[in-house]
């Protein structure tokens, strides 16, 4: 999960922490330009989530960095947006883990930059108190955790 449940019997432990960056293909930069600052961007189109996930404010991280952006192309997973934007539809907000490794995606004002459009996020594991000391489900749990604590560093 993005967050804790606000309320219920559940034992929550956040699992890492990790990054989103503002992210456009190469091919996208060499079509369109490359913006030099925030509000050069208005300039530009985007892709995000579906408005069915709008109400989830973890989820939007582009809403956050810049409300009202003109989006052309929307989607329900992190997967199908990185596969636009490096199909050059538009810069999207994508995970810096994954899209770091992309060749073909440039990180548009990282962190290092004073107008980053960096946004940090946590994931956490999340089971009902009732079912935390069943063998299959505490197998899961440590799996989890032994998988996200290895690419922390990567996150």
């Amino acid at each position: 999960m993005l967050k804790p449940p606000p309320k219920g019997r559940f034992v929550t432990r956040k699992l890492a922490d990790y990054r989103l960056g503002l992210y456009a293909s190469k091919a996208y930069l060499a079509r369109e330009g490359v913006p030099t600052g925030r509000g050069d961007l208005s300039r530009h189109v985007f892709v995000s989530y579906i408005e069915e996930l709008a109400g989830f404010a973890e989820m939007i991280a582009l809403d956050q960095l810049l409300p009202g952006a003109a989006i052309v192309f929307r989607a329900s997973s992190s997967a199908a947006q990185h596969a636009a934007v490096a199909a050059g539809m538009g810069l999207g907000v994508l995970h810096v883990f994954a899209a770091a490794e992309d060749e073909r995606l440039v990180q548009l004002f990282p962190e290092s930059m004073p107008e980053s459009m960096e946004v940090w996020r946590s994931y956490w594991l999340v089971m009902h108190a009732d079912l935390q000391r069943l063998p299959r489900v505490r197998a899961a749990a440590d799996f989890l955790e032994e998988v996200t604590r290895g690419m922390r560093e990567r996150l």
